[in-house]
């Protein structure tokens, strides 16, 4: 038995491994097999998507940067917390 839990989104989110299959797809095309000004297109296209690989990236790390850093100060809190009030084991 198979079960899978989907979950909607709120917001799209682009899918950097299709993106990146199709940039290795590109970037392996033969040069000779275009006219110069066509593949002087295709090579813009492919260092514009390299760009937004990078950016989608560093968003990702920003994102996962901010999630730490509040798990972190709700770390603290808690850590606070248990100082002041005990961990509620009085058996020792």
């Amino acid at each position: 038995m198979l079960y899978a839990q989907c979950e909607l989104l709120d917001e799209e989110v682009p899918n950097r491994q299709l993106l990146g299959y199709t940039l290795e797809k590109a970037e392996s095309l033969p040069s000779d097999s275009y006219t110069e000004a066509s593949y002087a297109v295709l090579a813009k296209a492919i260092e514009e998507a390299k760009a937004h690989i990078a950016e989608l990236a560093c968003d990702m790390v920003n994102k996962i940067s901010i999630e730490n850093n509040e798990n972190n100060k709700n770390l603290a809190a808690y850590d606070q917390f248990i100082k002041e009030v005990g961990d509620g084991d009085d058996d020792k």
